[in-house]
Protein backbone atom coordinates (compact mmCIF):
# COMPACT_ATOMS: atom_id res chain seq x y z
CA UNK A 1 0.00 0.00 0.00
CA UNK A 2 1.24 3.48 -0.83
CA UNK A 3 1.71 6.15 1.77
CA UNK A 4 1.10 9.88 1.50
CA UNK A 5 4.86 10.37 1.31
CA UNK A 6 5.08 7.98 -1.67
CA UNK A 7 2.29 9.82 -3.48
CA UNK A 8 3.94 13.19 -2.92
CA UNK A 9 7.24 11.82 -4.28
CA UNK A 10 5.33 10.90 -7.45
CA UNK A 11 4.18 14.54 -7.78
CA UNK A 12 0.65 13.98 -6.45
CA UNK A 13 -0.82 16.79 -4.35
CA UNK A 14 -2.34 15.22 -1.25
CA UNK A 15 -4.51 16.91 1.37
CA UNK A 16 -5.94 15.16 4.42
CA UNK A 17 -8.79 16.76 6.37
CA UNK A 18 -10.01 15.26 9.64
CA UNK A 19 -13.55 16.09 10.71
CA UNK A 20 -14.48 15.46 14.33
CA UNK A 21 -17.87 15.33 15.97
CA UNK A 22 -18.73 18.07 18.45
CA UNK A 23 -21.60 19.01 20.69
CA UNK A 24 -22.02 22.69 19.94
CA UNK A 25 -24.26 25.54 21.10
CA UNK A 26 -24.47 29.32 20.92
CA UNK A 27 -25.48 29.84 24.55
CA UNK A 28 -24.05 28.14 27.67
CA UNK A 29 -27.25 26.37 28.73
CA UNK A 30 -28.75 25.82 25.31
CA UNK A 31 -29.34 22.21 24.22
CA UNK A 32 -26.28 21.36 22.09
CA UNK A 33 -26.48 20.06 18.53
CA UNK A 34 -24.24 17.32 17.13
CA UNK A 35 -22.09 18.72 14.36
CA UNK A 36 -19.17 17.25 12.41
CA UNK A 37 -16.50 19.87 11.69
CA UNK A 38 -12.83 20.14 10.84
CA UNK A 39 -10.58 22.28 13.08
CA UNK A 40 -10.66 25.10 10.49
CA UNK A 41 -14.46 24.99 10.23
CA UNK A 42 -14.78 25.01 14.02
CA UNK A 43 -12.69 28.18 14.33
CA UNK A 44 -14.87 29.94 11.75
CA UNK A 45 -18.22 28.57 12.99
CA UNK A 46 -20.96 30.49 14.75
CA UNK A 47 -20.82 28.19 17.79
CA UNK A 48 -19.37 29.83 20.89
CA UNK A 49 -19.46 26.71 23.05
CA UNK A 50 -18.36 23.26 21.94
CA UNK A 51 -17.27 19.94 23.39
CA UNK A 52 -15.27 17.37 21.44
CA UNK A 53 -16.90 13.93 21.31
CA UNK A 54 -14.61 10.91 21.60
CA UNK A 55 -16.41 8.83 18.98
CA UNK A 56 -17.51 9.47 15.42
CA UNK A 57 -16.15 11.70 12.68
CA UNK A 58 -14.68 11.22 9.23
CA UNK A 59 -11.46 11.62 7.28
CA UNK A 60 -11.36 13.18 3.83
CA UNK A 61 -8.51 12.59 1.37
CA UNK A 62 -8.17 15.01 -1.55
CA UNK A 63 -5.64 13.98 -4.20
CA UNK A 64 -4.67 15.83 -7.38
CA UNK A 65 -2.74 13.69 -9.88
CA UNK A 66 0.15 15.12 -11.93
CA UNK A 67 -2.24 15.30 -14.93
CA UNK A 68 -4.60 17.53 -12.81
CA UNK A 69 -7.21 14.81 -12.34
CA UNK A 70 -8.81 15.15 -8.90
CA UNK A 71 -9.91 12.40 -6.53
CA UNK A 72 -11.87 12.75 -3.27
CA UNK A 73 -12.16 9.87 -0.81
CA UNK A 74 -14.10 9.99 2.47
CA UNK A 75 -13.96 7.48 5.31
CA UNK A 76 -16.65 7.62 8.00
CA UNK A 77 -15.77 6.43 11.49
CA UNK A 78 -18.34 4.34 13.31
CA UNK A 79 -20.16 6.13 16.11
CA UNK A 80 -19.25 3.20 18.37
CA UNK A 81 -15.49 3.30 17.70
CA UNK A 82 -13.07 5.87 19.04
CA UNK A 83 -11.82 8.24 16.34
CA UNK A 84 -8.34 7.36 14.98
CA UNK A 85 -6.62 9.61 12.43
CA UNK A 86 -4.04 7.01 11.37
CA UNK A 87 -6.63 4.34 10.70
CA UNK A 88 -8.79 6.80 8.74
CA UNK A 89 -5.84 7.74 6.52
CA UNK A 90 -4.94 4.06 5.96
CA UNK A 91 -8.47 3.19 4.86
CA UNK A 92 -8.69 6.30 2.63
CA UNK A 93 -5.38 5.44 0.94
CA UNK A 94 -6.61 1.89 0.34
CA UNK A 95 -9.79 3.18 -1.30
CA UNK A 96 -7.79 5.66 -3.36
CA UNK A 97 -5.48 2.92 -4.66
CA UNK A 98 -8.56 0.86 -5.69
CA UNK A 99 -9.97 3.85 -7.61
CA UNK A 100 -6.69 4.56 -9.42
CA UNK A 101 -5.91 0.96 -10.37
Amino acid sequence: MKTIHDLRKQKYKVRVIHHRQYLAANEPFQKPAKVCLSQFELKNSVFKYHKLMQKGGFTELQVTAPDNKEYNVSVVCSRKDPYCRKRGVQIALGRFSKIVS
